[in-house]
């Protein structure tokens, strides 16, 4: 199945435990994936490489047999019934998802080019021509194979196509919040997000996963509520409305609980941004000066010449400095914070 990301910029989530190789792979924007049953083990499978492997064992033997028969005995028929069987060795480990179709289609191709391969062969031997016949046969049954395919059990994966609009909501600004910490990660010198990005990443797995349980109850809700006959058929549902906004509320809290930590970074971006835009004025005042050099009239006033020994730019680091004080003592709170919660 191939999960991707939502039109209004929600992207998949999964479970932060799975190995650290698959999680790479599987954070992209649109992934094939392999949905396996509910508790089962995640991996990681190399089809490509198997079928290399495997693959090359009855091309090699084929190839080597035509040759003894076709160089050594001079037997062109026992090199075509060679080349021929050898058509039928290619076994794979696993089946791809075109189950034994995909096998049928490469055998049948195989066996189509061999008629060719054969009445070639009455021109210079059967070795060569069946040759490019057992190139195509191989790679054919290469062609299946994946260099990555991840087999991902059905609770370790949020799709967000199954979520509600509102879910969708909250999931993308949980989202967005790591993308800010990886960008000042990225950006400001000092920044270390490391910390808080695993705790994030935690809690948006968390997010999500319990905003795709409250998704189809919340629907079933509205519409129940929609529909309702009665006054006392609404008052029958305070039981079910009363769960799904309890749900909300625990979700709600772990974004506000976010928002606290993100506060700090967000400000730390700012000082960041200030400070660029202040040292990219003090670069550029060359033609200004000129400008004012040759008009005659003196300026408005004066011209940051030496901005790097300007109070704004000295402020503007300082700050930098403040806000990532601030960040990292946030984390160090949400780390706390989202222990006690457990």
């Amino acid at each position: 199945m191939k999960l991707e990301k939502h039109y209004d910029g929600t992207r998949p989530v999964f479970d932060p435990t799975l190995p650290a190789d698959m999680l790479q792979g599987l954070r992209v924007d649109t992934v094939e994936i392999q949905e396996a049953p509910a508790g089962a083990r995640p991996r990681l499978l190399r089809t490509r490489r198997e079928r290399l492997i495997t693959g090359a064992v009855p091309f090699t033997i084929t190839l080597v047999g035509m040759a003894v028969c076709d160089f050594v005995l001079g037997q062109l028929a026992l090199s075509i019934m060679v080349g021929f069987l050898g058509l039928f060795l290619y076994f794979p480990v696993r089946l791809s998802e075109d189950g034994v179709k995909e096998e049928v289609f490469s055998l049948g191709f195989g066996l189509f080019w061999f008629l060719l391969g054969v009445w070639l062969s009455g021109f210079g031997g059967a070795f060569f021509p069946l040759l490019v016949v057992h190139l195509l046969r191989f790679g054919l049954f290469l062609l299946p194979g994946k260099a990555a395919e991840y087999v991902v059990p059905a609770d370790r994966f949020v799709d967000p196509s199954t979520l509600g609009f509102e879910e969708r909501k909250k999931l993308r600004w949980v989202q967005n919040a790591c993308d800010r910490v990886e960008r000042a990660q990225r950006l400001i010198p000092g920044f270390d997000g490391r910390s808080a990005l695993i705790v994030l990443r935690e809690e948006e797995w968390l997010v999500g996963r319990d905003l795709a349980r409250i998704a189809p109850l919340s629907a079933e809700v509205e519409r129940l509520k929609a529909e309702a006959a009665s006054d006392r058929v609404r008052e029958a549902m305070r039981p079910q409305v009363a769960a799904v906004e309890a749900a909300y509320r625990e979700a709600s809290q772990r974004l506000t609980r976010i928002g606290r930590y993100m506060g700090p970074v967000d400000a730390a971006l700012t000082a960041y941004q200030e400070w660029e835009q202040l040292s990219q004025l003090a670069r550029g005042t060359d033609g200004y000066t000129d400008l004012v050099a040759h008009g005659g009239s003196e300026p408005a006033g004066p011209l940051p010449h030496d901005l790097h020994g300007d109070p704004a730019l000295h402020a503007a680091r300082t700050a930098i400095g403040e806000r990532v004080r601030e960040a990292h003592e946030a984390a160090a709170w949400l780390a706390s914070a989202t222990r006690a919660d457990g």
